[in-house]
């Protein structure tokens, strides 16, 4: 059965994936090669149109209870289809210690409404189960940026979510985070977050750093960030478990 679910999640992952490839080269013929700011603060809500960001990571989790220790990996991909709209999936969430575990991959949509000093998106989110023990969880959602020239930028929104058990089970779920450009190449902040579930009142409260160093950027070609992150799950409750990670992103141009 597990077999099953697997072939299921990747076959539904390749087949939006393939549609995004498809869009993706057909409005090439139109389109200008992009730019994208070398500093983190400039970068717009979506990714410019024909860009391809590259998502690798490795992270380390402690947990309060067994198994006291995890490591895995994570790759993901972000196409930029116009100006204004990009999709994305997590591909590869897959744990390798102590055990190996093909976790829940997830595919996002995201338009932007807005831009300028103020910029205003909608996003949507499936994440898509790898056993018969889990469920479909979708997430929708406003998110907001806020630049403040050439120094600082403010991430924030809103999203309503829903876990497709029996019964089902309704989150809200509110991430902020802040970021600064020290250099035009280092960029670093903290972020938080709260997320309540509104049947049980229960809720969670992330809190964590973000550092990350630009490569390239000629041109307005940055090639990649590459940094580090630290995060304390539930700073509310089960402030035993955090985890760290090294946070890779790759771009090409087209």
């Amino acid at each position: 059965m597990r077999t099953f679910s697997l072939l299921r999640s990747a076959s539904a992952l390749g087949l939006m994936l393939a549609v995004a490839f498809a869009l993706f080269f057909t409005d090439r013929a139109s389109a200008q090669i992009s730019t994208y700011p070398t500093r983190y603060v400039q970068r717009p809500l979506t990714l410019g149109s024909g860009m391809l960001r590259f998502d690798g990571n490795a992270i380390f989790r402690h947990h309060a209870g067994p198994p006291a220790e995890t490591f895995g990996i994570e790759g993901g991909l972000g196409i930029g289809l116009t100006r204004d709209l990009e999709l994305g999936a997590l591909f590869l969430p897959l744990q390798l210690a102590p055990s190996v575990d093909y976790q829940r991959p997830s595919v996002y949509l995201m338009g932007r409404l807005a831009r300028g000093t103020a910029e205003v998106g909608v996003r949507g989110t499936i994440t898509i189960p790898t056993n018969d023990q889990e469920y479909v969880t979708l997430e929708a959602g406003l998110p907001v940026l806020i630049h403040f020239g050439r120094a600082a930028r403010l991430d924030f929104g809103a999203f309503l979510q829903l876990e497709t058990s029996d019964p089902l089970q309704w989150y809200v779920r509110f991430p902020l985070a802040l970021s600064f450009n020290v250099t035009p190449r280092l960029a670093l902040g903290p972020y938080a977050g709260f997320r309540l579930r509104l049947d049980a009142r229960d809720n969670e409260i992330p809190v964590g750093f973000l550092l990350s160093y630009t490569i390239g950027g000629g041109n307005g070609h940055p090639v990649g960030d590459i940094g580090g992150q630290f995060q304390f799950d539930d700073v509310n409750g089960s402030a035993g478990n955090w985890s760290t990670a090294l946070v890779t992103r790759w771009y090409l141009y087209f």
